[in-house]
């Protein structure tokens, strides 16, 4: 879909915000979107998250119940439409 995480900055947030407007996405799916295979932009990739999420603009759900691996966790802009 995109370059790897991490490969243009600049870009990055940018990308992440436009692409979560749309509405809830997983984790697995995020990764999967911005080719964060490694660990190094699995790690960049989730500060980002966590810092947009300080900041007010997008939101994290958690889905399911039990223990951590039947729990999913969606995250999406506070603005999305859906």
């Amino acid at each position: 879909m995109w370059a790897p995480y991490g490969e243009n900055t600049a870009d990055d947030r940018d990308r992440l915000l436009v692409w979560l407007g749309a509405g809830w996405k997983s984790w697995p799916d995020i990764k999967g979107a911005f080719k964060a295979t490694d660990k190094t932009a699995r790690l960049r990739l989730k500060t980002d998250l966590n810092a947009l999420i300080k900041a007010g603009e997008i939101e994290r759900r958690v889905t399911g119940t039990g223990n951590v691996s039947q729990r999913r966790t969606h995250y999406r802009t506070t603005n999305a439409q859906h």
